[in-house]
């Protein structure tokens, strides 16, 4: 074994003192992000919109669920609908599942984004996955929209006074 001059064999540094001091360098080594502190939580945010009928619109985002919920009520409080919007990573609905007042799943929709965020294309589908049509937002050069044209499941441009959906 190799000695320096002067040095001595035994380390001078009592276990109580090694042990603590590399707990401590372990912790700074590691950092908070072993610890969970790096993690960012988005809170849960909830909207409530009444409207002159006295019926109510709550609309409840979870972004950790990747879920945005509406539950439209009328004035005594019983549910008409509910809608139940996924949402992607960026936050932004990926489409929506439109359920009726006893909770039925009655239509589904997809959207469909621009390079600004817009949503240009809503597509509708029935409750087993057949096409139902869809809908085309529009926009003028001035970024408005101007119009937004409704298809049938066949891609017929339906007029105004077409069907309901």
């Amino acid at each position: 074994m190799f000695r320096w001059r002067n040095s001595s064999p035994k380390c001078n540094l009592r276990p109580a003192v090694v042990k603590p001091a590399a707990c401590l360098i372990l912790f700074l080594a590691l950092g908070m992000s072993a610890f969970g502190q790096d993690e960012t939580y988005a809170a849960i945010k909830e909207t409530v919109r009444r409207f002159p009928d006295k019926s109510t619109s709550t609309l409840v985002t979870d972004p950790e669920k990747h879920s945005c919920e509406e539950t439209m009520r009328d004035s005594a409080g019983k549910i008409m609908y509910r809608t139940v919007y996924p949402l992607n990573d960026q936050n932004m609905r990926r489409g929506a599942l439109h359920y009726d007042a006893k909770g039925v799943l009655v239509y589904k929709e997809l959207y469909v984004y621009d390079y600004a965020g817009r949503i240009i294309e809503s597509k509708l589908f029935t409750k087993d996955n057949r096409p139902k049509g869809k809908l085309v937002f529009v926009f003028d050069s001035n970024n408005n929209n101007a119009r937004i044209e409704d298809y049938d499941e066949y891609g017929n441009l339906i007029t105004p006074k077409g069907r309901k959906r």
